[in-house]
């Protein structure tokens, strides 16, 4: 199955990679609640269904859902990753023009000729400048986690709004997603408050 590119806050949480997935691997109850998770797009939502994401709980599905970054890198090839103004905030703290390895070199560029978002240069392979040869994240390792771009902090987790409630599910193009390796989803439910994100992510949904 084709890798989707990372869309930064803006994108699509209700994408055919997610139904696929549950398709194939999950129970009738969660093909259930995939088929609904697709029926509504994120471009639909009003200011007013925003405000609602933003105090209303969330939840894991009601089957077991499991994922602990493996470092696998595959999420730092061939995507693109949209930066928001806090994402450029922080990387131009960084100053990553000081670092030898960096100097002379673009982090950050412009999606396209003439388009105004800027997003997290490549490598001439399609890796992310920022992936050493290690298959790290030079920022991670420098700055820790809470310093890289939100999108990348946030995948493969994904915040899917429904009429009720909201549920923190999983995008199955990663492949520890896919195969259920790690901690199960509640496990990060915490975190996930904690570091701020839920809010980004809401706002923009």
């Amino acid at each position: 199955m084709p890798r989707p590119a990372i869309d930064g806050p803006h994108t699509q949480y209700y994408d055919s990679y997610v139904c696929r997935g549950f398709l194939q691997s999950r129970t009738s109850l969660t093909i259930t609640v995939a088929i609904l998770i697709c029926l509504e797009a994120p471009h639909t939502h009003s200011p007013e269904r925003r405000a609602i994401l933003l105090t209303r709980s969330i939840r894991t599905l009601p089957v077991v859902e499991k994922w602990d970054c493996q470092c696998c890198g595959l999420c730092c090839h061939g995507n693109t990753i949209i930066l928001d103004k806090d994402d450029l905030s922080k990387l131009r703290s960084q100053q990553w023009e000081k670092h030898p390895e960096f100097r002379g070199m673009k982090t950050v560029v412009r999606e396209s000729l003439l388009g105004a978002r800027r997003v997290l240069a490549k490598r001439a392979d399609g890796a992310c400048v920022f992936l050493n040869q290690e298959g790290r994240c030079r920022i991670h390792e420098s700055y820790g986690a809470v310093a890289k771009p939100a999108i990348c902090r946030m995948f493969p987790l994904q915040i899917v709004t429904l009429d009720h409630t909201s549920l923190l599910t999983l995008r199955r193009s990663c492949p520890t997603a896919a195969a259920d390796h790690g901690r199960t989803l509640d496990k990060h439910l915490a975190p996930l408050k904690r570091s701020g994100l839920v809010d980004r992510f809401a706002s923009s949904a």
